[in-house]
């Protein structure tokens, strides 16, 4: 093993994982797109977390359903049934979402992708008075 002291730069300049140690946010994206540094110390150093809103899934920070998005990957890695959709012209925000599939609604709890129920035939039952 080298015993030799990391330089300025190397230092400064290594990717940190969720929950390591960082210095700025640059460190976290290295390894992580979504995670940011949570500063322990404020400018001086913290921990890599992920965001409010996203879960962490083998080792890495996901967007849940209704947060920023950027690969249709991400949304179905945290929430099954879901994809990363950008919002029509008539939605205030310009970024893609992670939303549900067509043929799949979000859940009362906005935790997963429920399928919508079969259109089916209906049988009505009636009954003569006599």
């Amino acid at each position: 093993m080298n015993n030799e002291p990391l330089s300025e730069y190397t230092f400064f300049h290594t990717a940190s994982k969720i929950n390591d140690y960082c210095l700025n946010d640059r460190q976290c994206n290295m390894n992580d797109k979504y995670s940011t540094c949570k500063y322990i110390i404020p400018r001086i150093y913290g921990k890599c977390r992920c965001p409010p809103g996203h879960t962490v899934k083998n080792g890495r920070c996901l967007p849940t359903l209704g947060k920023r998005c950027d690969e249709d990957v991400d949304c179905e890695t945290a929430t099954e049934n879901s994809y990363c959709k950008l919002h029509s012209f008539r939605s205030t925000s310009k970024e893609p979402v992670c939303s549900c599939k067509p043929g799949f609604k979000t859940s009362d709890n906005k935790l997963s992708c429920d399928p919508l129920p079969k259109p089916g035939r209906h049988v009505y039952h009636t009954t003569l008075l006599m």
